[in-house]
């Protein structure tokens, strides 16, 4: 939960674990491999509905945003063993679009929704997920960096159009792309990049983490899937 509190924060991080008992895979799910934070964009703000809810047995709902995506961290503060409840993507205030990819970090899930469906949460004590939230545009959703709690804070210069994606990354990881189409070729640096896994609208790109400054450039076929 800890965790999930500074990703959405949009504040700078600080650590207070003892010295050798540090979480590596948490803290690096906050910076690329440089320290860089990738910090959201406004400090967060809880949803009109959790106001004052802060110990009420259901989920707290807090939101921010990166890149012109949404995130949203959903959380069991209060002092019960299991909180259930839901969100809707029009909890998160400024967003635009109709349709919309939610993508959850810890269990990996991918939905399509529109803003007013109901999506359901159910959490243990102390537990929480987190949510980056992408408006479908040309039948494509760009995620970023899914190892990264903020992923689509990884993504700058994107640009879609009906035929292909482009977007920049600061350095390399996997990459998750919704997409209604397949991909016909994929360039990395004006390169052909084989390292792609597509499956059930999911666009992998497997780029290495070590390379930085990357241009990605993504043509798809193309009749849409149905």
């Amino acid at each position: 939960m800890h965790v999930v509190g500074r990703a959405i924060s949009g504040g700078p991080v600080y650590l207070t674990d003892r010295i050798g008992q540090q979480n590596a895979k948490a803290i690096m799910s906050l910076i690329y491999s440089d320290g860089k934070i990738l910090r959201a964009d406004v400090p967060s703000k809880v949803t009109e509905d959790c106001l004052f809810n802060v110990h009420d047995a259901k989920p707290l709902k807090v939101f921010s945003t990166a890149n012109g995506a949404d995130l949203l961290a959903v959380f069991n503060p209060a002092d019960t063993n299991e909180v259930k409840g839901s969100f809707k993507v029009s909890d998160v205030k400024g967003l635009t679009g109709t349709t919309f990819v939610v993508y959850e970090h810890f269990t990996k899930t991918m939905q399509l929704v529109h803003q007013e469906q109901e999506i359901p949460v159910t959490l243990k004590k102390f537990g929480s997920s987190y949510y980056n939230i992408v408006a479908v545009e040309n039948g494509v959703a760009v995620f970023g960096l899914i190892d990264k709690l903020n992923a689509t804070k990884a993504v700058s210069d994107l640009k879609s159009t009906s035929s292909q994606v482009s977007f920049s990354l600061y350095e390399g990881g996997d990459v998750l792309i919704y997409s209604t189409r397949h991909p016909k070729s994929v360039f990395v640096n004006d390169k052909v990049f084989t390292g792609i896994h597509f499956k059930n609208n999911r666009l992998i790109l497997n780029l290495k983490p070590e390379n930085k400054s990357l241009k990605i450039n993504v043509m798809f076929k193309n009749s849409p899937m149905f």
